[in-house]
């Protein structure tokens, strides 16, 4: 800030004085009075416009100072008052600039241009005081900080103060300049107004004396403390003296002493915080460090890897204590000694190239080597390096070595595991595929030939469900040393799961040698084997597929042969079939059923039939079977025999026995009102061993029952004797469970299957019905008739009601009638019929139309 001059500052009240003498003389000098007065306008005119503006533009000053004195105070304490007063400080100065333009415009147009640029100068530090007001308040007193620097607004606000002081002083040179001048017009008049003059200097001087004391020297205090202040020394303070404007100018230096104190105090606080913050964060990271390196030290030590460190030429420098684990050797012993001494011959060159790869900057990821233990054994390490030659602290290569060798003893069984079966030891499907590939493609380089047998131990599941699942696993190992004793060592037997077999029989001389070992094989795994203490004796059924090496692929030929295999099951089991192209189409015919059969129901492609079931003694109905007939689309009525195995393979059999139950129920509650007889007209549905087994069966009885409304006692339910190669206990629940909702039961086809008497005592059947087997046939006929006895003696021994199949005969109604038979069912009574001629016979065979 430059100092103030005295002259510019005291010209008001010089100019007071001499209105005064001006006015004490005008009596006597009117002329001059009148000049004096004139020039006395002019002046107090330019000098009130210099003075306002003076006052205009210290307000502006004072508002200024005031403002960054509050944004001070908000970067200091964050008070959102402060902000405030900053926003209301900014508007006092803007309204002193307003008004000073206003007064400059009466002015010339230098000072409204110097006013005009003092307000840009302004506008521009009130800016950058807004930014960086914004960045507090974001709470960014870094960006704050920042942009003090960037602004540099100590420098600009002290450069605002200056030329704000330069304009106050250009206006009391102008005021100086224009007293001067009417001075000069008052020369004249000086002769006659001299000892006016006289008095009115004494009395100018006493108040020149009074504004230097009053003024211009509290001026120089502010000047002064301002620039102590400026360097630093804010313990300074400003006299509060003089006029009131100076002295609000001095409160406000103070004020604004106090508070950069107040806020260098509060900086220095949290500096020395921050400090200390930092510097226990530094020390805790001390700490941390040296926690972590004794961490480090301590892994390395206690590792399980082992972690060596080697000069170039694999001279050992360091081994970690997991050497001795590893390697069975101590590490301390091992010092100076070349790794690639440890190292099996056949893996030395591998690991040298690795070490110089390493040492060129592009290592491979890792490699493997085998290294020989202290007890001469070799074991399997995996090795990943780095170079760390550069490194002073370690100086060599580093490699850590992971102990393998366990992995890839695992990754060799898991090899054979995948190639072999584990059970029983035989190659398993993979293997077998590949092998027959690798045979398919030598046959067609040398012309020979081979063939595939397929085979499937019979009834496999029985001895599972009879014995258990280990005794038959034990079944298909001995299965396995017997396949292996019928083959010739270059043969290849294969378990390809459950209880499927595969032989491939390569370089085949004739068809005979592959038919020959096949029945050597069905020979050897008839002989009966000892498992558990019971004597089991093993059939299976085999299909054989030829290839002539060049056109067969390996999936075709094992195609062929599971076609095989499947005919040969169908026409009997424990045989062996060869593959034609007859079966192949046959089996696609199979398929097309299978697919066919699937919504078959959903669109009604069934009916039910229904055959009588006749009293042998008086020939008189008593009721009737159903029995289901398929009425294919394009291949007409199909017979039960031709669809049922499908349908109990495919689970069909499921819907396809729940709707021939609903319906043969409504029928015979339809037929109950035409039937007069002494006992209600039965009806019998067959039920797969599959729906026995189902848990909802019960229910679904239950339920067709109820929706129905047929009498239970009415309903007989036929099983076939295979029910007794299930789970006894557990098909003896459901029977019974059935029998309590008040239907009979019925065991069909009886002495044809796995009858035993012990099965008949456990399970409550009320009905056994004969086969046809034993009724019908030409060909040992008394021993047939004996049996026909037995079984009936059977069924009235165990209070069983008899129905006898298949009759077709009167000799054989006669020899039933001899053995007091009760009920039986044949071509000779009927054939199966639709309802409406069943319905028909009904009402023919009815007491009221035979006593008609």
């Amino acid at each position: 800030m430059k100092r103030i001059r005295f002259p510019a500052l005291s010209i008001r009240l010089v100019t007071i004085v001499l209105g005064l003498g001006a006015l004490a003389v005008v009596v006597a000098f009117v002329v001059a009075i009148r000049a004096a007065a004139q020039s006395r306008d002019r002046t107090n005119q330019r000098v009130h416009v210099e003075v306002a503006l003076i006052e205009a533009m210290q307000d502006a000053r004072i508002a200024s100072v005031s403002q960054g004195v509050d944004l001070t105070s908000y970067f200091i304490g964050r008070d959102e008052l402060h902000a405030i007063e900053f926003e209301s400080q900014g508007e006092a100065v803007t309204a002193a600039f307003d008004r000073a333009r206003a007064i400059a415009g009466d002015g010339d147009a230098g000072e409204l241009e110097k006013v005009e640029q003092l307000a840009r100068d302004q506008e521009t530090l009130e800016q950058a005081e807004r930014q960086i007001l914004d960045a507090l308040r974001r709470d960014d007193v870094a960006g704050a900080f920042s942009l003090i620097q960037e602004t540099n607004i100590a420098v600009t606000g002290a450069e605002l103060a200056d030329s704000l002081a330069e304009f106050a002083a250009h206006g009391y040179e102008e005021l100086a300049s224009a007293q001067a001048a009417d001075k000069r017009a008052q020369s004249r008049m000086m002769a006659f107004v001299y000892g006016i003059g006289g008095l009115c200097l004494v009395v100018g001087l006493a108040f020149i004396v009074a504004a230097f004391r009053w003024i211009v020297r509290p001026l120089e205090e502010v000047s002064r403390a301002s620039r102590a202040i400026a360097h630093g020394e804010l313990e300074v303070r400003v006299p509060e003296t003089g006029p009131r404007e100076l002295v609000g100018l001095g409160y406000d230096v103070n004020r604004m002493a106090e508070a950069l104190i107040r806020r260098s105090e509060e900086l220095n606080a949290y500096l020395s915080k921050n400090l200390e913050e930092r510097t226990t964060q530094l020390e805790d990271s001390n700490s941390a460090l040296e926690r972590s390196e004794a961490r480090f030290r301590s892994l390395v030590q206690n590792t399980s890897d082992l972690i060596a460190v080697i000069n170039p030429d694999t001279t050992l420098l360091y081994e970690s204590p997991a050497t001795e684990g590893i390697l069975g050797r101590d590490p301390d012993s091992l010092r100076d000694t070349r790794l690639s001494e440890l190292i099996h011959p056949d893996d030395l060159t591998a690991f040298v190239a690795f070490t110089r790869s390493l040492m060129a900057g592009t290592p491979p990821p890792a490699a493997e080597a085998r290294f020989r233990h202290k007890d001469g054994s070799w074991r399997h390490l995996e090795i990943v390096g780095s170079d760390q030659r550069h490194n002073p602290a370690i100086g060599g290569l580093v490699f850590n070595m992971r102990d393998t060798t366990e992995r890839k003893a695992l990754e060799e069984e898991l090899r054979h595991q995948a190639f072999h079966d584990r059970l029983t030891g035989l190659a398993n499907r993979a293997s077998f595929s590949d092998r027959l590939e690798h045979a398919l493609s030598r046959g067609i380089r040398t012309g020979s030939s081979l063939s595939v047998l397929f085979l499937d131990l019979d009834k496999f599941k029985s001895v599972n469900d009879r014995l258990g699942h280990p005794a038959g696993d034990r079944l298909l190992e001995q299965t396995a040393h017997r396949l292996l004793r019928c083959v010739r060592a270059g043969d290849t037997v294969a378990r390809f799961g459950g209880d499927e077999f595969a032989i491939l029989l390569e370089d085949l001389t004739s068809v005979e040698t592959a038919v020959e070992t096949a029945n050597r094989v069905l020979r050897a795994l008839r002989e009966p084997l000892q498992i558990d203490g019971t004597e089991v004796s093993p059939r299976a059924s085999i299909g054989i597929a030829f290839a002539d090496s060049r056109s067969t692929s390996a999936d075709l030929l094992l195609r062929n042969a599971d076609v095989a295999l499947y005919v040969a099951k169908d026409r009997g089991r424990d045989r062996l079939e060869i593959y034609d192209e007859g079966m192949h189409a046959s089996m696609i015919e199979r398929l097309e059923l299978l697919s066919e059969l699937e919504g078959a129901v959903e669109r009604g492609e069934f009916r039910v039939f229904y055959q009588p079931t006749i009293c042998l003694r008086n020939r008189r109905m008593v009721g009737a079977e159903a029995l289901v007939r398929w009425e294919h689309p394009k291949k007409g009525r199909l017979r039960p025999d031709e669809f049922i195995p499908l349908a109990e393979e495919s689970g069909a059999i499921l819907e396809l026995g729940h709707w021939v139950l609903v319906e043969a129920c409504k029928q015979v509650l339809a037929w109950q009102t035409i039937w007069n007889g002494e006992e209600p007209f039965s009806m019998s549905v067959n039920v797969s061993v599959r729906q026995l087994t189902q848990p909802s069966f019960v229910d679904e009885v239950r339920d067709v029952l109820v929706e129905t409304g047929v009498d239970p006692s009415c309903l007989v339910l036929e099983v076939t004797e295979s029910v007794m190669m299930r789970d006894t206990g557990q098909m003896a629940a459901v029977l019974q469970n059935l029998k309590t909702l008040g239907v009979k039961l019925a065991i069909d086809d009886f002495g044809t299957g796995y009858s035993s008497l012990s099965y008949l005592r456990q399970l409550p059947f009320d009905i056994l019905k004969i086969d046809k087997s034993f009724v019908g046939g030409e060909q040992s006929r008394e021993h047939d008739e004996e049996l026909e006895k037995l079984i009936v003696e059977l069924g009235k021994t165990l209070h069983l009601e008899i129905v006898a199949e298949g009759i077709e005969r009167e000799d054989q109604l006669t020899r039933l009638q001899d053995l007091t038979c009760e009920l039986g069912q044949g071509y000779l009574f009927a054939e199966p019929m639709p309802a409406w001629e069943m319905e028909a016979l009904i009402e023919e065979d009815s007491p009221a139309h035979r006593a008609a």
